[in-house]
């Protein structure tokens, strides 16, 4: 699980998280709130019609993430922010990317 890895790492906030799951977006929720709730930006796909068994719909990622935003959408995909974090302190990065 993804809240696992990220505490056994001693990770405190993660600034991305590329997200390409093919429609386990919801396992995805269910085994890492908690770091997404520590996650900046997050990059996934969607789509408005189910390409992938489970697969969410743009507003039931919204709902599932009530605590972020639509920066930016593209073909399939979306890059949202989290409005709770603030701009990353490079000071105090341990991993670069996950």
């Amino acid at each position: 699980m993804l809240d696992t890895w990220r505490r056994e790492q001693g990770i405190d906030t993660v600034d991305f998280i590329w997200m390409d799951v093919q429609g386990a977006e919801m396992d995805v929720f269910r085994g890492g709130a908690n770091t997404l709730a520590r996650t900046r930006y997050l990059y996934t796909e969607y789509n408005d019609r189910e390409l992938y068994e489970g697969q969410c719909t743009l507003p039931q990622l919204l709902d599932c993430l009530k605590y972020f935003k639509v920066l930016d959408r593209y073909p399939d995909d979306v890059l949202l922010e989290n409005e709770r974090i603030g701009i990353p302190n490079p000071k105090k990065r341990k991993a670069d990317f996950l």
